[in-house]
Order: C-alpha cells, then sequence, then structure tokens
C-alpha cells in the first residue's frame, strides 16, 4: 500500500491521568485511512477521551480505521470494550476496523476477554 500526502493531527497533551490520542491519515485510492495512536493509560478516566477521539475519527467515514495501542501502558475492561463496540460500529459504517500493537500483555488480557474474536 502506498501512502501518499500524509497528514498529521496533533494530539492533545496529556490529561490529568497521562492520555492522548493523534491521528494521521492518507489518502489512497479506495478512500481515507486513518491511524489513530493512543498513548498512556486507557482507565475509566480517561476513557472518555479515546471515546472523543473514537468518535471524531469514525466521523470522517474512512475507508479503513487502524487503532494503534503499542504505547498504551493500561488497559481497563471498559477500555477494551470501548475498542471492541468501536468495531461493530466501524463494521455499520462500512469502515473497516483492527487494532494493532497490543503488547503481550495486554493481548492475553484481550484474548481471555473475547476469546471467540
Amino acid at each position: 500500500m502506498s501512502a501518499r500526502h500524509p497528514q498529521s493531527t496533533a494530539g492533545d497533551a496529556p490529561d490529568s491521568a497521562g492520555c492522548w490520542c493523534t491521528t494521521e491519515s492518507w489518502a489512497c485510492p479506495t478512500g481515507e485511512i486513518v491511524v489513530l495512536r493512543v498513548h498512556g493509560e486507557i482507565d475509566l478516566r480517561t476513557r472518555p477521551t479515546v471515546q472523543a477521539a473514537l468518535t471524531a475519527a469514525l466521523s470522517r467515514r474512512p475507508h479503513h480505521l487502524v487503532v494503534d495501542v503499542a504505547d498504551v501502558t493500561f488497559c481497563c475492561v471498559r477500555g477494551f470494550a470501548l475498542l471492541a463496540d468501536t468495531g461493530t460500529t466501524a463494521a455499520a459504517h462500512g469502515t473497516g476496523y483492527a487494532i494493532c500493537g497490543l503488547s503481550p500483555r495486554l493481548e492475553r488480557y484481550a484474548t481471555m476477554l473475547w476469546s471467540d474474536k
């Protein structure tokens, strides 16, 4: 896949709980690809920050949305639910959806929570 003219949006500074998101997007022949990078912890206090970033990314109606969690140090169960629910919403809008960068520990938790997905 060849990326053309990446566009970056600097995320907000870390909130008081230490979570922020950044986005990059690329135009490609099939539509826009948006990569949302989440940094810090996803917990009950920071979940609204991540939810707002996911909602903003999906509102662009991209062809693909990739959520990069390589810099996430902690994710609560409701954070995992938010990521899973976003996949359902993306599918309803015809947007491809992927989560990448799960650390081995977070991947283990995700597998325990959703072994069927």
